[in-house]
Parts: C-alpha cells; sequence; structure tokens
C-alpha cells in the first residue's frame, strides 16, 4: 500500500484526538479504505506500539480501536493528576456487574432474583462507572429496563468482546462455591447439579452429610447418582419420573417410588436417605393435578415410610393471587405426609399455614407460637356476577355453553365468516392481550379457547352446509426439546397461537431431535418452535436446531423457555427468541404476513 506510514500516522492522529474508541466501520469511511486493508493496518500498529520503548499501546474494543496508556506507565501518569478518583469494586458491584455480563440483556428485577436482595445501590454504581448502561425497555408489564456492559467494561477488563469472557467451569465452581458456603454457614447444603463430575467434586469435599438433588426413576439417573451416594454419604432427593416422563396416575407415581428405594437398597442406602418428590404440576393447565400429587404422596408415606419433598409453588403457576392458592395446597400437603416443603419462608400466607397446622395437629403446644405470630384475617368480599352474554363476552369469559347457544343464534341471522371475523376474533384477540398484559391468566386463556372451539364446531357445520371452504391454516410445530418434561410453557403458547387461527401440531414434551426433523420434512413446515425449562437440555435444542437447518433449511425456528436469553438463542443459532408467549405470537404473524 501507498504511503502506508502516513495512513498510520493519520489513524494515531484520529485515535490520539478522539481519546476514546472509534468503530473500524467509521475509520473505514474517513480514510475511504477496505475494513480488511484497514484491520490489517491496525494490527501492525498494535504490534509498533507493543515495543518496550513504547508509552501507549493500541487495543480493540468490540469491533472499535481505541489509544490508551500501557499499564506498566499509568502509575507515571497518575502522579500528574491532582487527586485521582480512585473507584474500586466491592464484592457486591462485582457479583452484580458478572450477572449482567453474562445474563445481558437483563432486568434489575432478574438481577434481584439472582442474588437474592435488591440491588439499586449497586446497579446506580456500576452506571456511574459506566461499566454498564441501559439498553432500553422489554415491551412487557411496566417495560422495566433491561442492562447490558459496556465499552468501558471490556476495558477494564482487558476483552475485546463479550463473547471472550470465560464460560464458567461447573466443577471448579461448585467445590468454591461449597467450601465458601460451609465457611460461613453451618447449615446443610443440598448440592444441585446434573453434572456428575461436579455433584462428585462437591460431594468430596463437603463437611457433613449433604442432600443431593437429585435422582429419578430412570435407570441411567440411578447409575449415575447411587454409586456417588453409596461413596460419599448424604440424602438424596428422589422424583418421580422415568423414561416415560411424568406420570398421570397415583399408582405409576407410587410405583417409581417403589422402584428407586428397591435401586437404593442394593447401594446399602437406606429409606431414611431418601426423600421422594411424587411432583407438583400446576392446576391452571393439569386440573387433576392437586388431586394426584396429594394422594401420591399420602400413599408414598403410608406404604414406603419415607420422608416426602414439594416445590410447593409450582401449583399455581399462571394463576393471580398465587399466595392463596400456595398456602391452601401447603396445608392440605402437609395433612397428607409432607415432610419438608419448598417453600417461601418471607411469605405471610404460607407461614401463616405452617403455624395454623401446627396448632391444629397439636404440634404447637398451647398454640403458644402460633398466637405469638398472627392476630385476625380480613374475609373476602364476593364478586357479583355478570350476566350479559354475547358470543364475544362468552368467549372472553370462557363460558362453554353460553358460547355455543350464542354461535347458534348468530348463524340464523349471520354468514359464518362475519362471525368469525366480527366476534371470535376480537374476543380470542382481547383475551391475549390481556395474557400479555397480566390481567387475564392461564386458566381463563384455557377457558376461552375451549369457548371458542366449541363456539367454531357450530359454525364448522353451517359452513359445510353453504359449501364454504374453511380457510386452510399456517402450521406450527410444538415441542419440549429431549430431556425435558416440563411443558406448561409450551402449553401456553401452543392455546395463544390456536386463538391466533394458527394449526398447532404439538409433538409433546422430552422429543428427540429426530422425530421433530421429521415430521417437519413430512408436514413442510415453515416454523417450529421449541421449549427448554432446565439449563441442561439447551444441548437438545441446539441439537434439534442443527439438523433442521441441515435437513429443512427453509423452515425457522423460535425458541422459549425459563433458561434461554437471546445470547443463548444466538448462540445455539435460533431464529428468534420469545421472552414469553406472546411475543411467539407476534413473531408467528410476522413470519406467515399476518401483521406488518
Amino acid at each position: 500500500m501507498k504511503d502506508k506510514e502516513r495512513i498510520k500516522g493519520i489513524i494515531e492522529a484520529i485515535l490520539f484526538t478522539m481519546g476514546e474508541s472509534v468503530a473500524i466501520s467509521r475509520l473505514s469511511e474517513v480514510l475511504d479504505i477496505e475494513e480488511d486493508t484497514l484491520k490489517e493496518l491496525l494490527e501492525e500498529m498494535k504490534g509498533d506500539y507493543a515495543g518496550k520503548d513504547r508509552g501507549i499501546c493500541l487495543i480493540e474494543l468490540d469491533g472499535a480501536y481505541q489509544i490508551c496508556t500501557k499499564i506498566e506507565t499509568y502509575e507515571y501518569v497518575k502522579k500528574l493528576v491532582s487527586q485521582p478518583k480512585k473507584r474500586s469494586l466491592t464484592d457486591v458491584m462485582l457479583e452484580t456487574l458478572s450477572i449482567v455480563a453474562y445474563k445481558q440483556p437483563v432486568t434489575k428485577q432478574e438481577i434481584e432474583a439472582i442474588r437474592g436482595v435488591k440491588s439499586d445501590f449497586a446497579v446506580n454504581k456500576l452506571l456511574e462507572y459506566r461499566l454498564i448502561k441501559e439498553l432500553g425497555r422489554l415491551d412487557t408489564i411496566g417495560h422495566p429496563i433491561v442492562f447490558g456492559t459496556t465499552e468501558e467494561f471490556l476495558r477494564c477488563f482487558g476483552v475485546s468482546s463479550i463473547e471472550e469472557l470465560p464460560d464458567i467451569d461447573e466443577v471448579e465452581m461448585m467445590r468454591e462455591v461449597v467450601m465458601n458456603l460451609q465457611s460461613i454457614t453451618s447449615l446443610p447444603l443440598k448440592i444441585d447439579t446434573v453434572d456428575q463430575q461436579a455433584m462428585e467434586a462437591a460431594l468430596r469435599i463437603y463437611n457433613g452429610k449433604p442432600m443431593v438433588n437429585s435422582v429419578n426413576g430412570k435407570q441411567e439417573s440411578m447409575d449415575q447418582v447411587f454409586p456417588l451416594i453409596k461413596k460419599y454419604g448424604g440424602a438424596v432427593v428422589a422424583l418421580t419420573i422415568d423414561e416415560d416422563g411424568i406420570p398421570q396416575t397415583v399408582e405409576k407415581r407410587v410405583e417409581i417410588a417403589g422402584k428407586i428405594i428397591t435401586e437404593a437398597a442394593k447401594y446399602g442406602i437406606p429409606k431414611k436417605d431418601i426423600v421422594i418428590d411424587v411432583l407438583t404440576m400446576t392446576i391452571s393447565s393439569e386440573p387433576e393435578g392437586a388431586r394426584i400429587t396429594l394422594e401420591s404422596l399420602r400413599k408414598v408415606r403410608e406404604i414406603y415410610g419415607v420422608c416426602t419433598v414439594l416445590g410447593v409453588s409450582n401449583i399455581s403457576f399462571g394463576l393471580p393471587y398465587r399466595p392463596a392458592v400456595n398456602s391452601n395446597f401447603y396445608t392440605m400437603a402437609m395433612q397428607n405426609g409432607l415432610s419438608a416443603g419448598i417453600i417461601n419462608p418471607l411469605s405471610e400466607d404460607m407461614m401463616r399455614s405452617y403455624y395454623s397446622y401446627c396448632a391444629l395437629m397439636n404440634y404447637d403446644e398451647n398454640c403458644e407460637e402460633y398466637i405469638r405470630q398472627y392476630g385476625s384475617v380480613k374475609a373476602d368480599k364476593p364478586v357479583a356476577k355478570d350476566t350479559q352474554i354475547t358470543l364475544k363476552s362468552a368467549i372472553e369469559k370462557g363460558l362453554k355453553e353460553e358460547a355455543h347457544h350464542a354461535a347458534y343464534e348468530l348463524v340464523k341471522t349471520m354468514a359464518p365468516l362475519d362471525i368469525i371475523n366480527e366476534e371470535m376474533i376480537p374476543a380470542l384477540d382481547g383475551v391475549g392481550k390481556g395474557f400479555e398484559k397480566g390481567t387475564v391468566f392461564l386458566p381463563q386463556l384455557l377457558m376461552s379457547a375451549d369457548a371458542a372451539k366449541i363456539a367454531f364446531a357450530v359454525l364448522k357445520d353451517e359452513l359445510a352446509k353453504s359449501g364454504t371452504e374453511e380457510e386452510e391454516k399456517d402450521k406450527i410445530i410444538l415441542a419440549t426439546v429431549k430431556g425435558d418434561i416440563h411443558d406448561i410453557g409450551k402449553n401456553i403458547v401452543k392455546v395463544l397461537l390456536e386463538n391466533y387461527s394458527f394449526d398447532v401440531l404439538d409433538l409433546g414434551k422430552d422429543v428427540p431431535p429426530e422425530l421433530i426433523v421429521e415430521t417437519a420434512v413430512k408436514e413442510d413446515i415453515k416454523l417450529v418452535g421449541l421449549s427448554a425449562l432446565m439449563t441442561t437440555t439447551v444441548v437438545s435444542m441446539e441439537e434439534t436446531i442443527r439438523q433442521l437447518n441441515k435437513e429443512k433449511p427453509d423452515c425457522k425456528v423460535m425458541v422459549g423457555g425459563a433458561v434461554l436469553n437471546q445470547d443463548y438463542a444466538d448462540q445455539i443459532h435460533a431464529d428468534f427468541y420469545g421472552k414469553d408467549a406472546m411475543q411467539s405470537v407476534h413473531y408467528a404473524q410476522k413470519f406467515f404476513g399476518m401483521v406488518e
């Protein structure tokens, strides 16, 4: 290149004058040089500055470049500055910063959920230090601010982009966490990991008898976990799941519990070291879930005499005022043999149930603890019924019988397609928007969908009589990926998509990649939705996407689930990440050209 040194000088002048990083695209535009050629020059300049006799250096920050003082000369420069402001990061700030770095974009509420405490001070300080910044607001209830890291963060930690941040070594991290926690508390710990090596590392150094979470009725799981329990000791949480997933009957859950206990005995693990979790299923999507759980709980206690545990709050997912349901279910579970409830001890409703139960069962002598804790409780006022019933209101309220009657009356005076467009679609759209805003809850959503199906059945008959063909719907595959048995999120997306006139092929949960790909090819599917709740099953999601890209390249993939974020989605090459169910609906509408 002609005048290479002159161009280097110009670059040096620009960077020196700006005093901050300049994107390579901007330099290319100013100098009228191709970015690839410019990058070569910048790398040469890096080498030039690296000489021992140079006091400055050239660094790269996420595709931008900046001239900075070398570390070894910084102390001398600092002496010229009067009263330099020293900024230090406390452990709290470092903890918060690491969450932002690895979870970005992330809200303050999500940060606090991970840390378990308020984080206003740490977040504000990191903003003040320009280590994090506001990236915008989420399009959800309250429009919370989302945060991400800055160029200053990259400079401070010596990386050119967030992709260079080191992956977490789970084995070493588990070791460190156990050692640190046991140095500050004598409370027993529960080792929770699906990484066998990490589990063994924790058990090897654990001082005392830990609880391990978890094992299940799959032979593979028992073969991995029980040898470690035998070798190192400990109690183990056992989930009533086997190769067929979560059983839908009491008998099967009890059978799996017995299978686990029998297998544990082969390793010399006594029943007193086994805590059975018969699993809490949400009643908003599985109406029989509470009854099955409670009966399973009672029978496991009666037949095997083992201790039991439940994630109590799972029962109320998708419902309004969840503490009311949680606390009542907690009482019922204790009455049916629950030994240990996974609850929020700061929930007044839950603790009220606990102390009331202890008083009622005479575990609280003379009700002393109850008297010390609580006073009177206010009763709720009854809610008046709305008697106005149109097809639209019947669907909105989830009234199946009324929806059938209203549809039957409307077809006498209106064309079926007009009823669909003027009554049903506005009703379902209103329910969908209400769910998105948090004014409509999961059971209402499901009831509305059922009411709409009944009304449509009436209209379908009339369409057939008139010779009018039903409009073909766009097809979408939904599946919870292999290894994951949690499908409540997928089910919500399914209901919403169906409400918005999509034809959903629900492949269920724990679905292998091959079945998803096979169905997509066979049915010529253009959009697939994948769900995962557990971190470990993201690998299955990635494999499914890889196979789809290979066998059905014209098919797009949208993903969602509690463990996912935009970074994860990008990493596994998903086409879209939906933070909630309605975002998936919006993407599907745009993808099929239903909205702009």
